[in-house]
C-alpha cells in the first residue's frame, strides 16, 4: 500500500472593504465573523461599528443633502454616437426595459449605494485596464460599450448537466431557446434533428448603471469599475439612467431582498454614499477567500405514446 500524503492548500485572500456604521450592527458584526478569517471577536466588532456610526451622525449634520443634492450632466456631443450604440444594443433594451433610460455624465462622490462589500483586490485589477491620459471616448467604452469581460469556463458534468464557472458575480441564466436545426453547425447527431432547445449561461449587459429616484442617484451596476476610476481621481462618469417616478418602479426593478435594503436607505437623510468606500472611518479592510459564482444547467426528457383523439 502506498502513502498518499495531501497538504491543505491555503486559500486564496482578496482585500475587501465593507461600509461600516450604517444599519444594521448585527449584520456588520455576522459578515466580519463569518468571512474575516482572524476576527471572532464581537465586542471590539460592536465597538468599531459604533465609532463608525458617530461618523455617520456627524456626516448627517454636515452632509444632511448629499443624497438628494445630485445633479446629471448632459453627455457632450463627441458622444453622441457611442451613446446612440448603447442605446441600440438589444441586450441594453432587454436588461433595461422597464422604465425610461438614457446616458448621462453622473458624479461618483454624489451616488447613493446600497452594496455593503467591494472586492477592492478586482478594483486593482480594474485599474491597470485605465489609461493615465483617459479621455472621455475611453471612459465611456469603459463604462458602457466594453466593460471588462468575465472569464467563464465551463464543463459537462453528467449526462444531462453542465456547470459554468467564473469569478464573477455577474455570471447568470439568461434563458432557454428553441432553435431550427440550420441554426447550430458543427454538431454530429446520430439522427436528423427536428429543433434545438438551448440552455443559455452567461453575464448580463454589464453595463454601468444608476437608478434615478426621488432626487437621489443610486448606483446599481458597475460598481467595481466606478472604484477603480474614482480611485484614479476619474470622478464625473457616464451611465445608463433608469428614471424611476415611483416605489412600484424601484420595487419591479430590483429582487426583493435588493428593494428591501434600497427602501431602508431611501429613509435616511444621509444614507451610505459610493466616496463612503474611500473613508477610513466607515471601510472595514477585511481579506476573505475569493469565491467563484456557479451556475448549473441541467435538462431531461421523457418519450411516451399517446392515443390519437
Amino acid at each position: 500500500m502506498n502513502d498518499t500524503t495531501f497538504e491543505a492548500r491555503a486559500p486564496i485572500l482578496d482585500d475587501y472593504i465593507y461600509l461600516r456604521g450604517y444599519p444594521s450592527m448585527d449584520d456588520f458584526i455576522s459578515f466580519v465573523k463569518s468571512n474575516d478569517l482572524e476576527q471572532k471577536d464581537s465586542r471590539s466588532l460592536a465597538e468599531e461599528w459604533r465609532n463608525a456610526n458617530d461618523h455617520v451622525r456627524s456626516l448627517e449634520q454636515t452632509e444632511a443633502e448629499i443624497a438628494t443634492n445630485t445633479q446629471m450632466t448632459a453627455l457632450s456631443e463627441n458622444l453622441f454616437e457611442l451613446r446612440d450604440q448603447v442605446l441600440a444594443d438589444p441586450i441594453v433594451q432587454r436588461t433595461f426595459d422597464i422604465v425610461d433610460i438614457d446616458v448621462a455624465i453622473v458624479d461618483l462622490r454624489q451616488l447613493s449605494v446600497f452594496q455593503k462589500h467591494v472586492n477592492f483586490s478586482y478594483v486593482r485589477d480594474l485599474q491597470t485596464k485605465i489609461k493615465q491620459h483617459t479621455s472621455t471616448e475611453d471612459t465611456f467604452k469603459f463604462c458602457l460599450l466594453e466593460p471588462p469581460a468575465p472569464i467563464v469556463k465551463f464543463s459537462k458534468v453528467a449526462q444531462n448537466g453542465y456547470v459554468f464557472v467564473s469569478p464573477s458575480n455577474d455570471l447568470r441564466f439568461l434563458g432557454s431557446v428553441l432553435l431550427e436545426p440550420h441554426q447550430v453547425t458543427g454538431h454530429q447527431l446520430p439522427g436528423r434533428a427536428a429543433g434545438v432547445i438551448g440552455l443559455v449561461a452567461g453575464p448580463g449587459a454589464n453595463c454601468l448603471a444608476v437608478t434615478s429616484f426621488d432626487g437621489r442617484l443610486i448606483l446599481n451596476n458597475g460598481t467595481h469599475r466606478a472604484a477603480a476610476l474614482l480611485a484614479g481621481g476619474i470622478t464625473h462618469v457616464p451611465a445608463i439612467i433608469q428614471h424611476c417616478t415611483r416605489p412600484e418602479e424601484l420595487e419591479a426593478l430590483f429582487s426583493s431582498g435588493t428593494y428591501e435594503k434600497i427602501k431602508t436607505y431611501l429613509e435616511l437623510a444621509r444614507p451610505p454614499m459610493f466616496k463612503d468606500y474611500f473613508d477610513p472611518a466607515l471601510a472595514r479592510a477585511l481579506k476573505m477567500p475569493r469565491k467563484l459564482t456557479q451556475v448549473k444547467l441541467t435538462f431531461g426528457w421523457e418519450s411516451i405514446e399517446i392515443p390519437v383523439v
